[in-house]
């Protein structure tokens, strides 16, 4: 089944009733990214309340090859999603981790329309964040709050344990990201805590079903 990465994306932003900006989704084959990253950032006009969102999800080819379902793959836009609407990732990535922009620069060499989305997220991260700097000991909480917004947009939060389980190769003590950015460790999270969280927040008992098929 062929799934358009880029429909999913249209689609979490109309979701989550956002009618401004776009997020563009690039699927490069790459070491880099495990699974996905989201980068951007999203604005709220202080008279009308709409929000306007400019970002671009990396979805690793070789993941997707792996033939992980749609509804996790679902789950992996809408987590992406999350991160550039709540502002958790910002565009300052795509500067300062040069194997990344090496992959953007790669992927968009004969698109136009990427290249305007990067080099406006760029321009707009230096006018509107330049005095907010990345908060590193923020990114666990991060990870826990994009993973609750994109299970309550998708309603299906199987879809996110069985994607943890998958990724985690169903090590789910193993940690989720290696949260080595900008010279700082990061606070580390495992998958099996994230769905902990899951646990937590929506009251189910969910257990993956992936180890099973």
């Amino acid at each position: 089944m062929t799934v358009d990465f880029q429909s999913i994306a249209n689609y979490a932003l109309s979701r989550m009733n956002i009618k401004n900006g776009y997020i563009f989704v690039l699927t490069p084959n790459t070491d880099v990214i495990p699974a996905a990253g989201g980068f951007g950032f999203c604005t709220e006009d202080d008279k009308t309340k709409e929000k306007t969102v400019y970002g671009l999800i990396i979805i690793n080819q070789r993941f997707i090859n792996n033939l992980v379902p749609f509804e996790e793959r679902e789950f992996i836009v809408f987590h992406e999603c999350a991160h550039i609407v709540n502002n958790h990732t910002i565009a300052k990535l795509l500067v300062d981790l040069p194997s990344l922009n090496a992959i953007v620069v790669n992927s968009t060499d004969k698109n136009p329309l990427a290249v305007m989305v990067i080099e406006g997220i760029r321009s707009l991260y230096v006018k509107l964040f330049q005095e907010s700097p990345i908060d590193a000991r923020e990114m666990r909480v991060h990870e826990i709050e994009a993973d609750l917004f994109a299970v309550r947009y998708t309603r299906n939060p199987m879809a996110a344990v069985n994607c943890f389980y998958r990724l985690s190769a169903g090590n789910m003590n193993s940690h989720s990201h290696s949260f080595e950015l900008f010279g700082d460790k990061f606070p580390e999270i495992t998958w099996g805590e994230r769905v902990g969280e899951l646990r937590k927040s929506f009251g189910l008992r969910i257990q993956s079903s992936v180890g099973n098929r």
